[in-house]
């Protein structure tokens, strides 16, 4: 089975149920993004959003309108309820039903690691066909400098996959990378390849590249 419909039919509810009873951390992803001083966007899709709780307070700090996007069910029925607000449906990043430049801000949200790499092209096509001209693109997960991957200890036959996945954007002179900040779960902060994470920002701008 692959990645992608272990996720759909049944990882992505047992992820949920390991974690969505955790407490909702305020969000590093905010601070990110207003270190930069572009203008607040008015539209955001989130990637990867469980119930939407990182979703909902970007809409609440930015005043925009949110969308999110998610595998495990239980997640968005339960974040349905948590923020009506916000547009959350189950799906995944590689077929994305949104219109060509519908966000000004487009995040995956920890969740590329556990997509399988030959999906890749075409969740970078689809995040770049939805995020509109001089949108901001944030890409938060594993950071690390070589490609490795290990097994997934959740569920037997799945693996997790770790990289810098902005190299699935910076290739092309459209995108301009902003700035990277670290970020870790758990102190004491030593940045080994397993426990590196970072938010990292790109600027959709062809003008920016030539």
């Amino acid at each position: 089975m692959s990645q992608k419909a272990a996720f759909l039919e049944r990882q992505g509810d047992h992820y949920f149920e390991r974690n969505g009873a955790k407490p909702a951390f305020k969000s590093p992803v905010i601070e990110a993004i207003k270190s930069i001083g572009l203008p607040n966007p008015k539209t955001i899709l989130e990637i990867g959003c469980s119930t939407g709780a990182q979703l909902d307070q970007m809409t609440a700090a930015f005043g925009a309108k949110g969308f999110g996007i998610e595998p495990s069910q239980k997640a968005v029925d339960d974040g349905s309820k948590l923020f009506p607000a916000l547009n959350l449906q189950q799906g995944t990043a590689d077929e994305l039903p949104y219109a060509d430049a519908q966000f000004d801000l487009v995040v995956f949200g920890g969740c590329l690691y556990l997509c399988d790499p030959s999906d890749y092209f075409k969740i970078a096509y689809h995040a770049d066909r939805v995020l509109a001209p001089g949108g901001l693109l944030v890409v938060f997960d594993w950071a690390t400098d070589l490609p490795y991957s290990n097994p997934y200890q959740h569920a037997e036959g799945l693996r997790a996959y770790k990289m810098d996945f902005t190299s699935m954007f910076r290739w092309h002179p459209r995108y301009r990378f902003l700035s990277r900040a670290y970020y870790e779960n758990t102190e004491p902060y030593t940045f080994q390849p397993n426990d590196q994470q970072a938010i990292d920002l790109l600027l959709k701008s062809i003008k920016a590249g030539f």
